[in-house]
């Protein structure tokens, strides 16, 4: 069977549909927990809109009770058959790092590693101020304070991923 020769944008559109197809689980998992958790119950209580904070207090999960964990690709990326990873990296900036449990348990695992921590500024002042992680406040479109590398994180249901980056001398 002879190959078709594709336009860039025919390929273009493959690529949306698979990655569409397969990712198009996250909606139905988002949905079966909204329900779960009674959230529009507690929206529709509140007239049909309603803040985060009035959410988690008609729902089973209070704030008080969210307890942020490293997954084991995390736990891997600190351990020392990871380690190499950090070789030749003096600083590290986490980009949208909220209040600094990944970031703390890199600095505490390489000593050597100045790292801060950039998410916007309403995350950033509820940040704990002890510690070794400077957090800066700003905007990840707007600028990135300098820094060796770029610890990127992104959690895409059930899995997470996880992303290092060297950033170019300039």
């Amino acid at each position: 069977m002879a190959l078709v020769e594709e336009s860039s944008q025919d390929l273009l559109q493959a690529y949306v549909e698979l990655w569409h197809q397969s990712l198009c689980f996250a909606k139905s998992m988002a949905l079966a927990v909204a329900l779960d958790l009674r959230i529009p119950d507690a929206i529709h209580r509140h007239g049909g809109g309603a803040t985060l904070p009035q959410i988690l207090t008609e729902t089973a999960l209070h704030p008080n009770k969210l307890v942020y964990r490293l997954t084991a690709a995390s736990r891997f990326l600190v351990s020392d058959e990871c380690g190499e990873v950090f070789r030749g990296i003096d600083s590290l900036v986490d980009i949208g790092g909220g209040h600094g449990g990944a970031t703390a348990i890199v600095a505490a695992a390489f000593p050597h590693l100045k790292c801060s921590l950039l998410d916007l500024p309403h995350v950033v002042a509820g940040a704990p101020c002890d510690g070794n992680v400077q957090f800066v406040a700003g905007n990840m479109f707007e600028s990135i304070p300098p820094a060796t590398a770029v610890f990127l994180k992104g959690e895409i249901a059930p899995h997470t991923s996880i992303s290092l980056h060297r950033t170019q001398a300039r």
